[in-house]
């Protein structure tokens, strides 16, 4: 799999994609370097003949002492012959590069700082001409070693400089690597916090219908024992409403149920999710949506949009009033009378967006705080009226 960001793999491969760039008539970029990843010296290499597409793998098991006598060597840049170079490098599919007879000094060695075994790193040039680099007159046939040391200072310099900014962009890529992942962790926590803070409310809810049936088995001269089905309980722990308003449900269920079984075995009665009538309860909160301003057509209709909007309204109030920043997350978090997920509010308000638009417009003066500060609401329904009023 490629890099997809350079500094991800070693510096010294990045310098041999980038050095043929910087200047012309280079023929092959060559460099020794210590990969602290695989604690191990390896050599590589990309020439002209393949236009520098391909870094190719070079074998230097016969020539590693030698490697690290020049990689521990001070000298920071030198300028060398062919005939020069006291090495011979093989290629891993088995081509031998031979250097070329030339009797000036074509080939620059430039040595960089590796932080990890603080040797030198090192940089090979081979140049096919030098009479181009730099501006000089046609009189001139070849260069000075003053010439020679502008193109040196000039090279290193522009290297150092990047591998000084591979180094920083890898250090902000890890900082910017760690903060994401805690940041993961952190969602995944508090996933899991609400998951558990949610089963947490149902099965308190489950326990307190449990109370209701001994009550009621308590009060009862037949002496029946009342039982949930697993699914009676699964849709106990979802209810989303009034203690007072369950416990009327689970004495109607329990009513209900004792009338259908009541010559059973041993008089158990079995309560199942049948007999919990919680639509009921949407009714009756219907009738205290009309006393509290809406008209008992939307208070019907728009029940469950009015009471999205009325616990948003509260749970915004609840994060503002602590001082902390409107976002879903938030805003599930505070919901009552359990907590939700981000995810939860973002669905229910995509699935409910008309019946909120429809419900702004008739009642202006309602849900101001969840309008201006939930942002999902704004953007969606608030702004784009804006932009349609101003245009008219």
């Amino acid at each position: 799999m490629s890099e997809i960001f350079s500094y991800l793999q070693h510096p010294m491969l990045s310098c041999l994609k980038i050095v043929p760039s910087i200047l012309q008539d280079i023929d092959k970029v060559l460099t020794f370097y210590y990969n602290h990843e695989i604690e191990s010296i390896k050599g590589k290499y990309v020439s002209k003949d393949d236009n520098y597409t391909y870094i190719h793998e070079l074998d230097i098991s016969e020539i590693k002492t030698r490697i690290n006598g020049l990689r521990q060597s001070g000298q920071h840049a030198s300028w060398y012959a062919h005939d020069e170079v006291d090495f011979e490098i093989h290629v891993d599919k088995g081509r031998q590069l031979k250097l070329k007879e030339e009797d000036n000094k074509k080939i620059l060695k430039l040595c960089f700082d590796n932080e990890f075994d603080n040797n030198k790193d090192l940089v090979y040039i081979y140049f096919s001409s030098l009479l181009n680099i730099l501006p000089i007159s046609n009189e001139k046939k070849k260069l000075n070693t003053s010439d020679k040391s502008i193109i040196q200072h000039l090279l290193q310099r522009m290297i150092q400089a990047f591998l000084k900014n591979e180094k920083e962009n890898k250090i902000t890529f890890e900082n910017i690597s760690l903060s994401t992942q805690n940041i993961i962790n952190e969602s995944e926590n508090l996933k899991k916090k609400l998951i558990n803070s949610k089963e947490k409310y149902g099965n308190s809810l489950v326990n307190q219908c449990n109370i209701y049936l001994r009550n009621i088995e308590a009060a009862d001269n037949n002496l029946m024992k009342f039982e949930f089905t697993e699914g009676s309980i699964n849709k106990i722990k979802s209810f989303n409403g009034k203690l007072v308003d369950l416990e009327k449900t689970i004495y109607e269920a329990a009513r209900s149920a004792a009338n259908i079984f009541y010559n059973s075995e041993n008089n158990k009665v079995i309560i199942h999710d049948s007999f919990l009538y919680f639509d009921k309860i949407s009714e009756k909160h219907s009738v205290e949506l009309q006393e509290t301003g809406f008209d008992e057509y939307d208070s019907r209709k728009f029940y469950k949009a009015i009471s999205l909007l009325n616990k948003y309204e509260n749970a915004v109030k609840c994060i503002i009033r602590d001082g902390n920043k409107v976002t879903i997350t938030h805003v599930g978090e505070n919901c009552e009378p359990a907590p939700i997920t981000g995810a939860a509010v973002s669905d229910s308000i995509n699935k409910h967006i008309n019946d909120f638009n429809k419900l702004f417009e008739k009642y202006p003066d309602k849900w101001l705080i969840v309008k201006k500060y939930l942002k999902p609401i704004a953007t969606k329904i608030i702004s784009p009226k804006l932009y349609n009023s101003k245009q008219a």
